[in-house]
Parts: C-alpha cells; sequence; structure tokens
C-alpha cells in the first residue's frame, strides 16, 4: 500500500508538473496572441495612412491641373515671368492672352542651383494648358532666343507639373526604362 501511494503522489507531482506546464503554454500563447493583435492594428494603421498619404497626394496633383513648368528658362534678376511665360507659348505657336494667365512665378525648390529654377504657369482653363503641351510636343528643339533674355540661349522645356511624390515616381519609372532597354 505504501508503494501505490508514492507512486500516488509521484503521478500527483508530475500532474502538477504537467498541469504548471500547461499554464505556462497557456500564458505564452496569450502573449503571442496579444502580440499578433497589436501586429495586425499597426499594419491596419499604416494601411490608412497610406490610403490617406496617396488620396492627398491625388487630390494635390489635381490642384496643378490647370499649371505647366518652363524649364532651361535662365533666372534674371528684374525679370517679368509671365511676359516670359508669353513670349515662350508665342514660340510654340500659341497665342495667350494675359488673361489667360492666372500666375506665373519661379518654382520653389529644396535644391538650387544658379539660374537652375523653373517657372510655373497657372493657367485659367485646362484646356489651354493641353493645348501648350501639344505644341511643346511637336516642337521639341526650341531655345531662349528672341525671349528679350541677357544669358545664352539654350533650349527649353514645358512639362506637366507634377507633386514631388509623381515627380520622384516618374523618376523611378524612367530609370527602370533605362535599365531595360539596357539590357535588352
Amino acid at each position: 500500500m505504501s508503494q501505490t501511494r508514492e507512486e500516488l503522489k509521484g503521478l500527483h507531482q508530475d500532474l502538477f508538473e504537467l498541469r504548471s506546464m500547461v499554464r505556462s503554454c497557456g500564458n505564452r500563447l496569450d502573449k503571442v496572441e496579444e502580440t499578433m493583435q497589436t501586429i495586425l492594428k499597426e499594419r491596419a494603421l499604416e494601411t490608412n495612412v497610406e490610403s490617406l498619404q496617396q488620396d492627398l497626394n491625388d487630390r494635390n496633383q489635381e490642384l496643378l491641373l490647370n499649371e505647366v513648368e518652363l524649364s532651361g528658362v535662365a533666372e534674371e534678376n528684374g525679370e517679368n515671368p509671365i511676359h516670359i511665360a508669353l513670349a515662350c507659348a508665342a514660340k510654340l505657336g500659341l497665342q495667350l492672352d494675359e488673361h489667360e494667365v492666372v500666375g506665373c512665378a519661379r518654382a520653389v525648390t529644396q535644391w538650387r542651383e544658379a539660374g537652375a529654377r523653373s517657372l510655373v504657369l497657372r493657367l485659367t482653363r485646362p484646356d489651354t494648358r493641353v493645348a501648350m503641351l501639344r505644341a511643346a510636343r511637336v516642337r521639341r528643339n526650341l531655345t531662349t532666343e528672341g525671349l528679350g533674355l541677357k544669358s545664352e540661349p539654350r533650349p527649353f522645356y514645358i512639362n506637366e507639373r507634377l507633386t514631388l511624390t509623381n515627380r520622384r515616381l516618374l523618376y523611378l519609372a524612367r530609370q527602370s526604362v533605362g535599365r531595360i532597354t539596357w539590357f535588352a
């Protein structure tokens, strides 16, 4: 009988240890579950933030629908940006009236090289912008000669105005195309 009691005590002790291990595993599983819930919440928040950033970028791009960017036009002291933009449009074969221009100014950039800031031209109607971009595609080799600038003539370009995010995306796309055509 005493031998059976000893065996029962041993079984009781083993059962107690087994219960402790099960509790410990249960606690660890609870902690893993909490961690997973936290990770899922963080992922959902990151997704929401990315979605909001994309919406904000889309809205900012919509605000630029009536703008074009003239690059390659040297910056000079005392310049009249509207006059320069209208002269560039005339070189493209478009007769813009000052009433079709909302405003024109040099772009604000983080990095600035001497004379490298673009002119930003805001137009009253999107169809005028489209006509200007279309004319710029047809006449690609225009220079600043005859615009009344003191600097030496050099090529100027007219492009869509893009948000910083979209400009970066375009840059990356061009880099990718360059790598792909190089390997082809």
